[in-house]
């Protein structure tokens, strides 16, 4: 089932200074100068180049990924991806079905999940129950916003590489990063987010719903912090920043998710005025639409990078 529209848009939370927030941001990742390391790898079976790759974050941090391309030079077009929570980029062979259609690859490892990126800022306030609790009482140092400006430097890289086509792809976790950082820095050609996370957050909290659930131990136990907390996590959702997305977008949700329900997603979707396309699978959970949605992608990126040229 194809949905072009969705009416639940829901109440945006935007803080008054939210646009001068990110506008700032921004610029720290453009302006950042490109600290990068290649180191070539070789992998049994795998007939494209491989490379262990890492991009100084904007606090310094490494962050840890494979550079994937064809041989003996890039294909036409690169996308860019990483992982769900708590897991790992895996081995280069867990995207052979990109390169299959013609794609390069660079996929990341996120910060202090179960990959080799670690986190160099400073760590203020109680973690509970894990990550999303991370300096959650400032935007500035928040978790969330490492994650969003590290995949806003993964853009950066792919440019450099010399793509002119570059796409965002991810599931869960990793399809809300894509559609922040596509909404947020832009210069990318399609976004593709599978049952994504990060939006409605204020609804996801209250209802303890997968990562955020995290949020919620945290305002059990301080209830007189409710108002500061929704206030930081309005900047990183993907509800209040989802009519900046410029590229064409193609989504899924499970309508049996308990994990990133397709109700919080709706308020987000709903705000992209780009070409976009939504995909529901009714009698699904937070898998979505498995291999059957993968399948849905590879035919249209295939599509896409033979138009290209």
């Amino acid at each position: 089932m194809i949905i072009e529209a969705m009416s639940l848009v829901g109440e945006q939370t935007k803080s008054d200074d939210f646009d001068d927030f990110w506008n700032r941001q921004i610029q720290l990742v453009q302006g950042k100068e490109l600290n990068t390391h290649f180191q070539p790898t070789t992998f049994s079976g795998q007939k494209e180049k491989v490379f262990k790759v890492s991009v100084e974050g904007l606090d310094g941090t490494p962050v840890i990924g494979w550079y994937i391309h064809h041989s003996p030079k890039p294909g036409k077009g690169c996308l860019i991806t990483t992982h769900g929570f708590k897991s790992s980029r895996k081995s280069p062979s867990h995207y052979a079905h990109w390169t299959s259609i013609g794609y390069d690859v660079i996929a990341f490892d996120v910060r202090l999940q179960s990959g080799e990126t670690g986190f160099n800022s400073p760590i203020s306030g109680p973690l509970i129950g894990n990550v999303c609790t991370l300096n959650l009482l400032d935007e500035e140092s928040y978790y969330l916003k490492h994650l969003y400006t590290d995949t806003m430097m993964m853009i950066r890289l792919g440019k450099s590489l010399g793509y002119s086509t570059i796409v965002l792809e991810g599931t869960s976790q990793a399809g809300g990063l894509m559609l922040a950082a596509g909404a947020l820095l832009g210069q990318v050609n399609y976004i593709l987010a599978n049952v994504p996370s990060f939006s409605d957050m204020e609804n996801r909290v209250r209802k303890g719903t997968g990562s955020l659930k995290s949020i919620q131990t945290y305002l059990s136990i301080h209830p007189d912090r409710e108002k500061e907390v929704m206030r930081v996590l309005s900047y990183f959702d993907l509800k209040n920043m989802a009519d900046r997305i410029h590229a064409p977008v193609y989504c899924s949700v499970g309508l049996l998710d308990q994990t990133c329900p397709a109700e919080n997603f709706y308020p987000a979707y709903s705000r992209i005025t780009s070409p976009k396309q939504l995909v529901c699978y009714p009698y699904n959970g937070h898998e979505g639409g498995s291999d059957l949605h993968k399948e849905k992608e590879l035919a249209l990126l295939a599509a896409f990078i033979e138009q290209i040229g």
